[in-house]
């Protein structure tokens, strides 16, 4: 290293002078375009402005009642897939637990297929058992077995007395 730069002092020596010319001209350059800082300076003076505390504004909303959104209905679902071709339900779910034959196990089944209300049940035909039951496994064959399109019918009607009358009384564990 140390020849090289014995061998080349003149650019060494350039190198040098270059680095001194251009930090000078930036350290003058910025004092003379700078205004002056100085905190002592006596010049022109703002008067001091008192301000007001800020009082925030709440604006308090009527209050609104929530109102449950009324699912639209949907046509029917095509076969195949993981759900029967069955016509969809309208409205909120039914316990349909009150069927006798459906048990927790069963209802959750239903619920998962799409089957969610009396009236849905009720509306069955041939086509629709046979749809539906494809999908219940080892519950197969319970719709007919246990008149599920009857007891769905009398339940959405609400005609309990009819039903007590021939599947026993509405929620009890006749299962």
């Amino acid at each position: 290293m140390i020849s090289w730069a014995t061998d080349y002092w003149y650019l060494c020596l350039a190198a040098l002078l270059i680095g001194i010319a251009t930090a000078a001209w930036i350290w003058l350059r910025g004092r003379v375009s700078a205004p002056s800082l100085d905190i002592d300076d006596d010049g022109p003076r703002l008067a001091p402005v008192r301000l007001e505390p800020v009082k925030p504004v709440i604006d308090v909303a009527q209050p609104v009642a929530f109102v449950a959104p009324v699912p639209e209905p949907t046509p029917v679902v095509t076969a195949g897939g993981d759900r029967p071709a069955i016509a969809a339900a309208v409205g909120a779910a039914d316990d349909l637990t009150l069927i006798k034959g459906v048990g927790p196990k069963l209802n959750a089944l239903l619920i998962s297929l799409g089957v969610i209300r009396f009236d849905q049940i009720a509306a069955w035909g041939a086509s629709e058992i046979g749809e539906v039951d494809r999908f219940l496994g080892s519950f197969k064959g319970r719709i007919g077995r246990d008149a599920w399109v009857e007891q769905a019918g009398l339940l959405a009607r609400g005609d309990h007395a009819a039903f007590a009358a021939k599947f026993g009384e509405v929620g009890s564990e006749n299962r």
